[in-house]
């Protein structure tokens, strides 16, 4: 106190209320001779509780020659129990495969794109429940997806359907977060719900609006909620099938194919044209088997 007021200037009126003011000037003493309270709860580090008992750090209790044994001895004991330890040997599940047993994936003479949904066909309203299937608007490029969560339908074939389409439009909700193949985002435009037909199945279904060229894409939320099993023979025509009702439910049956509209389909593989084997590279001897 003695050695604070000495660096204040004596004339200030702040030294003179203390000076006179013999309250105040005691209260000042109780308040810097006060020391800091002590901790209701020391802090007793990472998976301490309650009922730790509290221990100075090592670095207080120990001298920096006894820390730096204390640290070995650790280390030292560390080193042996992990030596101690049976070690565990984590071989990977192999499965010997020789070169007679693959195959080759045969060719068909054209080249495949996606899967095809020959026969989708928007709906026209005729009344309130009423509606008509015909092949007005028979959408070429409806395609069934299964590496898409949700069912698309863009903004250019929503605008060619005829006035009288059954299509409901809903704008509320156009900020979807939804990437296309090629990772970058789609721009969407809300959602529509639309009746179609599939091979004569009618269906009811909520597509999400994205700008693209005239285009339908039945995605997971469809395909699964739908029970849909996709044939993709190599003998015969491709097909899916769909569950239909819901207590008692029937296979529906689809056409799909890989082959594009207007496309020429090549003809079925048949019998004698099965994959041929890989020559084998360790044996020349061995005979060659299909597998």
């Amino acid at each position: 106190m003695v050695s604070l007021m000495k660096h204040i200037n004596p004339n200030s009126h702040f030294i003179a209320n203390v000076s006179t003011k013999a309250p105040l000037y005691k209260s000042l003493y109780k308040v810097w001779d006060k020391l800091p309270p002590p901790r209701g709860c020391p802090n007793l580090g990472l998976g301490a509780t309650p009922c730790t008992p509290h221990r100075p750090p090592l670095s207080k209790r120990l001298s920096p020659e006894q820390l730096a044994s204390s640290i070995r001895a650790q280390h030292k004991l560390f080193v042996a129990q992990t030596q101690a330890e049976p070690s565990v040997l984590i071989v990977a599940a192999t499965m010997p495969i020789h070169s007679s047993t693959v195959t080759d994936t045969p060719t068909s003479g054209c080249h495949r794109h996606c899967l095809f949904v020959e026969d989708f066909i928007i709906c026209r309203s005729r009344g309130q429940s009423n509606y008509v299937s015909d092949d007005s608007f028979r959408v070429p490029r409806a395609l069934a997806d299964t590496g898409a969560g949700p069912s698309v339908v863009t903004t250019e074939l929503l605008l060619n359907l005829p006035i009288d389409a059954s299509v409901i439009r809903d704008y509320d909700d156009t900020n979807t977060n939804v990437c296309g193949p090629d990772g970058r985002a789609l721009t969407t435009a809300g959602h529509a719900t639309i009746v179609f037909t599939l091979a004569g199945l009618a269906c009811r279904h909520r597509f999400l609006v994205v700008e693209g060229s005239s285009m339908v894409l039945l995605g997971n939320d469809f395909l699964h909620s739908r029970g849909a099993t996709i044939n993709l023979s190599i003998t015969g025509p491709c097909s899916m099938t769909l569950l239909t009702g819901e207590d008692d439910r029937k296979a529906h049956n689809v056409p799909v194919t890989t082959i594009p509209p207007g496309e020429e389909r090549p003809m079925a593989l048949t019998l004698s044209e099965e994959p041929k084997a890989l020559a084998p590279t360790t044996k020349p001897e061995a005979s060659l088997q299909p597998l």
